[in-house]
């Protein structure tokens, strides 16, 4: 039987405003997943590129699925 773990939490978190992140990047924050950013504080209605974070350890092959991510152009 496969195990899944829901990866939805508290994230790091970085607002790049009109700044297309590189990688590495830096988080200076926290953002719950899933949400919008775009609606809390201090980031209501901006707009802009902004970058999450988590680790995870995984061994062997895995599948990792995402869903609603946000688009870029």
């Amino acid at each position: 039987m496969r195990k899944c773990d829901n990866l939805n939490g508290i994230w790091d978190f970085a607002y790049c405003g009109e700044t297309r992140p590189e990688y590495p990047f830096t988080t200076t924050e926290f953002m719950p997943v899933p949400g919008c950013y775009d609606l809390m504080e201090p980031y209501c209605g901006k707009r802009g590129f902004a970058v999450t974070r988590r680790k995870v350890f995984a061994g062997g092959l895995v599948k990792l699925f995402i869903d609603g991510a946000g688009l870029d152009g």
